[in-house]
């Protein structure tokens, strides 16, 4: 548990003068899609939250994690190997029912890889107890071709066995 307080103070001139807004009607934004959703599992509530937001909102975009670390937790391990389902890593197969679920609804999804395997990342310094911030995370360049071997695999393992198949991919 990690407890902060902070005081901000400015100072300046305040401006009072009234805000103008201009629209210009000849030159249309983009449409609003509708609500997009992030359908990450990570605790026990979750499941009940998608299922009512799936039901009861129009969604127009999900989206849904790629838990590379569990998919291929060493880089020479050939997690595509078992076409038995089950034997999934629990993270790797509820990521990917959550995509087919969203496949099935016709819901648009991107899928985002939200920490890379160990195996891939430079190797960060331990950092000082209490330390709040998340540093982020470098892959190393050599380890990029089995990274990329890593992603395709899941995704192509997320296509034959689950029939879903993302729109778009982050590696945040």
């Amino acid at each position: 548990t990690v407890k902060a307080s902070f005081s901000i103070k400015v100072s300046g001139p305040i401006d009072n003068k009234p805000a103008k807004l201009a629209l210009n009607m000849s030159k249309p934004g983009p449409p609003f899609a509708g609500i997009g959703g992030n359908f990450r599992l990570q605790s026990p509530a979750d499941p009940a939250s998608i299922a009512f937001n799936l039901e009861n909102i129009r969604v127009a975009w999900g989206r849904v994690e790629l838990p590379l670390s569990a998919w291929q937790p060493s880089e020479n391990a050939e997690p595509s190997a078992t076409t038995d389902t089950s034997k999934l890593n629990r993270n790797v197969r509820g990521a990917m029912e959550m995509a087919r679920t969203l496949a099935q609804k016709e819901i648009p999804f991107v899928i985002s890889d939200w920490q890379a395997p160990r195996w891939a990342i430079v190797p960060q310094p331990r950092r000082a107890a209490g330390a709040v911030s998340i540093p982020a995370q470098r892959i190393i360049p050599e380890k990029l071709p089995a990274l990329d071997k890593a992603i395709g695999s899941y995704l192509l393992y997320m296509k034959d066995h689950y029939g879903a198949e993302p729109n778009l991919f982050s590696l945040n």
